[in-house]
């Protein structure tokens, strides 16, 4: 089962350290992104095995998250505070699904996060991987959507620069 309370402490240990702009607010946001969430699924049927981010996406949609350090874009639905899934080309290898950007501000480097819907961790993880323009090979990044969220509320954004070609 997925681990939503890893999740929640991650949002908001993040919301003590940037700012974080959701899609959605309010008690209603789980029914009214529903529909959005099965289209998504119809799409993407792996995307079922990665049920923290679904819960994410069902308590209020993408986000923004920035401070002086990074600015992070997770995708949403309607594509005002973030780019919205359906503008992006998300499945690359009939594996990876997209579903964040980060810009580390002081490197002025874009980094891309996708889910790995190829491999799968404990039950209900999957891996979380990254890759930039300039080098597009796919590097594991965390075990989870929950572990990713850690990670960037720890500040633990380091990206080795040198990866395998």
């Amino acid at each position: 089962m997925a681990n939503l309370s890893q999740v929640a402490a991650a949002m908001r240990r993040l919301d003590a350290v940037a700012t974080v702009t959701r899609e959605y607010r309010g008690a209603d946001v789980p029914a009214a992104v529903q529909l959005l969430i099965d289209e998504l699924l119809a799409e993407f049927p792996g995307l079922g095995t990665c049920k923290e981010y679904l819960d994410f996406l069902a308590h209020g949609g993408g986000a923004h998250i920035s401070n002086a350090r990074f600015s992070l874009g997770i995708h949403g639905f309607e594509g005002y505070v973030v780019s919205a899934l359906s503008e992006r080309a998300l499945l690359d290898q009939e594996r990876y699904f997209l579903f964040a950007e980060l810009l580390l501000l002081e490197e002025d480097e874009e980094i891309f996060f996708f889910f790995d819907l190829g491999s799968r961790g404990g039950d209900f993880e999957v891996p979380v991987c990254w890759r930039t323009v300039e080098n597009p090979v796919y590097v594991k990044f965390s075990d989870s959507f929950g572990s990713f969220l850690e990670r960037c509320a720890e500040g633990d954004l380091n990206i080795p620069r040198e990866v395998p070609k």
